[in-house]
């Protein structure tokens, strides 16, 4: 018994230093332990293709991927942040392609685990809804329709583990 709680512990702390997640109560990170699955992906693997359906997204616990749309680069996704949220919080194709360039792991939860996520932790629903007004944003004023996935200051973005591909 002893060993399950040390291990259970363990798996907590190691939550605790995702930034998306790291404001949750313990109580909370106790109920996130039981959604998705760590992920050790090589570089050069693809997380996303733009136009697919969104059937998972991707926390990134380490590493870097890249994130095109159109074949034009569009931003970094690193630590802390998240890929392939918005076709699961819009219910909408992949919009954009999104590539590790450097070994990674991944926080991995399907459609299910994500919407268990929003609700077991609304600091975390909260954090994940401003991302996506972010990327929305930008994209409306880049684009004039579609998502991104950058935001609008450095600094946000540096928090939030995204820098976009015009800043870097």
């Amino acid at each position: 018994m002893l060993t399950a709680r040390r291990e259970l512990k363990r798996r907590i702390d190691a939550l605790r230093r995702i930034p998306l997640v790291a404001g949750c109560t313990t109580a909370e990170l106790a109920g996130l332990d039981r959604l998705g699955m760590q992920l050790d992906v090589a570089a050069g693997r693809r997380l996303t293709d733009e136009g697919d359906a969104g059937l998972e997204c991707f926390v990134v616990v380490d590493g870097l991927a890249t994130a095109h749309r159109n074949a034009e680069l569009i931003g970094m996704v690193g630590p802390g942040s998240i890929a392939g949220e918005m076709a699961l919080l819009y219910d909408e194709p992949r919009t954009a392609t999104v590539v590790t360039c450097t070994p990674m792991r991944l926080w991995v939860l399907d459609a299910r685990e994500f919407t268990q996520l929003l609700e077991v932790a609304p600091a975390i629903r909260n954090i994940v809804g401003r991302i996506a007004a972010d990327r929305l944003d930008h994209n409306v004023k880049m684009h004039g329709h579609g998502r991104s996935c950058t935001g609008h200051h450095t600094s946000e973005l540096a928090h939030r583990g995204v820098v976009p591909a015009r800043r870097l």
